[in-house]
């Protein structure tokens, strides 16, 4: 049997300071399902947040996510993910784009008075006041059921 060696050679180590993919793709944002809006909402709102969306990628997010429980709907520099999921915002500005988010899509779910109402809740509940709901006059109908001023008054003390 060879003699072992007294000493061992010290393996270098290399550190690398590279954070990024190197690819350009530094960041995604991911989806996932809620069960809480619809394939026009959802679809409308990636066109309107998210880069070079069009309505037919929407949906096929939208599906993807629907049948899938998440999908990847950017991939890209990191200042514009921030934008896109609003982490570039301070928490103040965070709860007001909640809440216009919210109100939205209650005008958009009019047809569904259980899902505009529970829109309409969350708006309350962070910040919104019942008197701003009952001038809103694009809620149309919704403002003289029962439902509406049922909630309304839960929120107006």
């Amino acid at each position: 049997m060879a003699e072992s060696p007294s000493t061992y050679a010290t393996p270098e180590t290399i550190e690398e300071q590279n954070t990024g993919t190197g690819d350009g793709l530094e960041a995604r944002v991911v989806v996932y399902n809620c069960n809480c809006h619809t394939y026009q909402q959802v679809i409308q709102l990636f066109c309107e947040a998210i880069p070079g969306m069009t309505p037919a990628k929407g949906f096929e997010l939208a599906w993807k996510i629907d049948h899938q429980g998440s999908a990847v709907v950017f991939e890209g520099d990191r200042a514009t993910a921030e934008r896109i999921t609003g982490d570039d915002l301070g928490e103040d500005e965070k709860v007001e784009v909640l809440r216009w988010n919210h109100r939205r899509l209650a005008h958009l779910s009019l047809q569904n008075e259980a899902k505009a109402l529970q829109h309409l809740e969350a708006t309350l509940k962070l910040g919104t006041t019942a008197q701003e709901l009952r001038d809103d006059g694009s809620l149309g109908a919704l403002r003289a059921r029962r439902s509406f001023l049922d909630l309304l008054k839960r929120y107006e003390n």
